[in-house]
């Protein structure tokens, strides 16, 4: 099977003055790391507030701003700008938030109800731009795992060597219903009445890729399929990987009905 371009952001370890991909550490030792490179960050970067934070220009808000922006927002009091999402230019809806002026309701919550409905959120939103955009999937994930961004956390549970791949069961704790229905009914709503999927693995060791069946969504020519993979990624988390085959790399009968 070819290597395909993962969808999806690398786990990182923060040793000395370099950032060095994770390969085949354990999982504990990955926990303990990845605590240990925010205790670090936080003590450099002298932990700022929310308002603080805002205030950075967008060319300078790195990696190490998202982190503490992510702390941060979590415990804010927002005001909702409009009852009602609004289209965004890619045409997902999004609830406007703002964290000026007189606040009523706690992030948390509109976060919550967003994930429960297939809404992204748009925070402070300006002519010129956002503060921050989160998709649905950077919500949800909120909600089921208490963070908008996450590391795999490897199981060799629940799998099945499908050829030199494997193949792993998609679980409520991978995909929960809700935001599963959600993109089930997004893809009906395209006239893709039957799509099918399953999650593989290159090795017991490496992060599981979302496979969406070539055939179930209608055999879209190649050139699109880049396009296709970012429409549908708005609704995963960032650390997901897609990517779309036929079912024939895999074997069809490891795919299931979204």
């Amino acid at each position: 099977m070819k290597k395909r371009k993962r969808m999806r952001a690398s786990v990182w370890e923060y040793q000395g003055e370099f950032l060095v991909e994770l390969g085949d550490l354990a999982t504990s030792c990955q926990i303990v790391e990845r605590r240990w490179y925010l205790l670090e960050n936080s003590i450099k970067n002298s932990f700022m507030n929310l308002k603080e934070l805002l205030t950075v220009k967008t060319s300078l808000r790195d990696y190490d701003w998202e982190l503490q922006f992510f702390t941060q927002i979590r415990h804010a009091t927002i005001r909702v700008l409009s009852p009602d999402p609004q289209s965004g230019p890619e045409g997902y809806p999004y609830m406007l938030l703002t964290t000026y002026g007189e606040t009523d309701e706690t992030f948390d919550k509109v976060v919550h109800w967003c994930a429960d409905r297939g809404i992204g959120a748009v925070l402070n939103p300006t002519d010129e731009g956002e503060d921050y955009l989160f998709t649905y999937g950077m919500l949800w994930n909120y909600k089921y795992r208490g963070e908008f961004y996450s590391e795999w956390v490897h199981e060799r549970e629940n799998t099945a060597v499908a050829e030199k791949m494997v193949v792993r069961q998609i679980t409520s704790s991978y995909w929960p219903e809700i935001p599963r229905k959600i993109f089930r009914e997004f893809l009906m709503q395209q006239g893709i009445v039957r799509p099918k999927v399953c999650v593989f693995s290159q090795s017991p060791e490496a992060d599981p890729e979302l496979a969406i069946s070539l055939a179930s969504i209608g055999n879209p020519p190649a050139q699109e399929h880049t396009q296709i993979l970012e429409a549908f990624s708005w609704f995963f988390p960032r650390h997901y990987g897609l990517v779309l085959v036929s079912e024939e790399e895999i074997g069809s009968s490891y795919f299931e009905d979204v």
